[in-house]
């Protein structure tokens, strides 16, 4: 699939009773939920949802989504006047505390955090950053929230699994 700002193999999955949209094909807009992947050292989704877009809206509304996103990652969140924020990678064994800018309002505090971890520990690991390693740099959480926070997390959009279902990655890096 390609949207302009680059591209991405998706991988379809169906039931044999299931009947893949005919009026998706090539040359088409479609919109595709799925998840992003890992596999065999390509990064790929695995859709389990296509459909054809019928407002050119969601086309427009795509591209300020990869704009602001891209801007997010190459400069950082913005604080409440405007300002990037630097983001600052401290080597602590532990993460006990999240930063003060809420760049994530509409996530728990437990969430913001475990997101954090991972932006801040998987972005050098080819294979992702484990949730065992997680669950040793925030003692402050049990493993249960923790997990929680992960599911809740890729399912969002904010994570993906690489090697395993137990390794994990930013949608950001």
């Amino acid at each position: 699939i390609d949207d302009g700002s680059g591209q991405l193999p998706v991988k379809v999955f169906t039931d044999e009773n299931q009947d893949i949209n005919s009026d998706c094909r090539e040359d088409v807009y479609v919109k595709i939920v799925g998840n992003p992947r890992h596999i065999n050292g390509q990064r790929m989704v695995v859709a389990f949802q296509v459909t054809p877009i019928k407002s050119f809206n969601e086309i427009t509304m795509h591209h300020l989504d990869v704009i602001h996103t891209h801007l997010k990652a190459t400069k950082g969140p913005l604080d409440e006047k405007g300002n990037v924020v630097q983001k600052s990678a401290n080597p602590n064994t532990t993460y006990t505390n999240a930063n003060e800018d809420q760049a994530n309002e509409d996530l728990e505090k437990h969430q913001a955090d475990v997101l954090r971890v991972f932006e801040m520990f998987s972005k050098n690991q080819e294979q992702g950053f484990s949730i065992s390693e997680a669950i040793s740099k925030l003692p402050q959480y049990t493993p249960q929230q923790i997990r929680d926070a992960v599911d809740f997390l890729s399912g969002e959009g904010h994570l993906y699994s690489t090697i395993d279902e137990s390794h994990f990655k930013c949608t950001s890096d």
